[in-house]
């Protein structure tokens, strides 16, 4: 089957990452991994690998051939620069343009649109653990608590907080029809710790609450293994790609 050419705008941890994912696919070439700083380390380890790259950011993206675009910068460059026409963009900021995707979920619904938001990757590990829950129709509240090591909380993530724990809630309520709140708790713990979730279900006439916990952790392909929190978004980026690549290459 013939490679869908894809291109990424971001090459920091997490646009680095994706990049490897990316390279280890049957169905998906990347044809331009693009940022602005030209002393980024993963403008120099995607250059180590043959990788065509460019610090023109979304200059180079536009220019080349790519048919989907995955965006790993910030929800504050999203919104300057998206949407743009004749692409698929894979949205790995808490910018909440797109359509909210989670796969298991209305990944068929989100391969009809021109743009998928992967919201954050609180959503994309708690919602389907939520989907699950017996009698959610009888929930009235949910609360989701993330936790992450500190030094997997780079400055994307520290600058996108407030969209994160904004459009992590706001997921909620539009999958399941929930009032929710999201937490987000950055931990300086030496060694790192993995990223834990706590998911707080409420119910209607019913005095003792659900709690599910679980720890998520990395395949350690650029990230470490203990920075699963942006290992998931990056997996799940690469899920959607390859559904669209195999949809279109019919």
């Amino acid at each position: 089957m013939k490679k869908t050419k894809v291109g990424i705008i971001g090459t920091g941890k997490v646009g680095t990452d994706l990049l490897i994912k990316i390279l280890k696919s049957e169905l998906l070439e990347c044809v331009i991994f693009s940022g602005i700083r030209k002393e980024s380390p993963g403008i120099a380890f995607a250059k180590s690998l043959k990788v065509n790259t460019s610090t023109e950011s979304i200059k180079a993206i536009l220019k080349s051939d790519a048919e989907i675009i995955f965006d790993a910068t910030s929800a504050e460059i999203h919104k300057k620069y998206f949407p743009i026409k004749n692409r698929f963009v894979i949205d790995l900021t808490p910018a909440k343009m797109g359509l909210m995707c989670v796969p298991s979920l209305n990944l068929d619904e989100a391969l009809k649109s021109s743009e998928v938001s992967l919201i954050s990757c609180g959503a994309q590990v708690m919602l389907p653990k939520i989907a699950g829950v017996k009698n959610l129709k009888n929930a009235e509240y949910i609360e989701v608590v993330t936790t992450i090591s500190s030094v997997s909380a780079g400055i994307g993530t520290r600058d996108n907080m407030s969209e994160y724990l904004e459009t992590t809630a706001m997921s909620i309520g539009k999958f399941f029809g929930i009032p929710a709140k999201s937490i987000f708790i950055i931990n300086p713990a030496e060694p790192p710790i993995d990223m834990f979730n706590t998911i707080y279900i409420k119910f209607k006439n019913k005095n003792q609450p659900e709690v599910i916990q679980f720890e998520i952790k990395g395949n350690g392909d650029y990230l470490k293994e203990w920075e699963g929190n942006l290992d998931i978004i990056n997996k799940t980026a690469v899920e959607v790609a390859e559904a669209y690549a195999k949809n279109n290459n019919h």
